[in-house]
């Protein structure tokens, strides 16, 4: 069954525009310019999917979660190692 989801992800290519990875359960809708850096209030969920499908035009990309992520960091110059405040790294070290 399709859904709103994967039909606006097939219309903007259903790869993701940086390293071609095109499983769809790993792609998400990115706003080329994030909120921070100029871009405009964004809309999202099947509020955005179904725009998308009547051809409105965004400025969005398909990236997969990796390299969504990898651009999100970079956006906010926030470096790998960095932690939830809420986590210890005890736990994480399994002790």
């Amino acid at each position: 069954r399709d859904t709103l989801r994967t039909k606006a992800l097939e219309k903007l290519g259903a790869a993701c525009v940086k390293c071609g990875f095109s499983d769809n359960r790993a792609l998400e809708i990115d706003y080329i310019l994030c909120r921070k850096n100029g871009g405009k209030q964004h809309i999202h969920g099947a509020k955005l999917y179904r725009r998308i499908l009547i051809g409105e035009s965004f400025p969005v990309q398909v990236l997969c979660a990796n390299c969504h992520t990898i651009k999100t960091r970079t956006e906010t110059k926030r470096p790998d190692t960095q932690r939830h405040p809420a986590q210890s790294t005890d736990k994480l070290q399994g002790e």
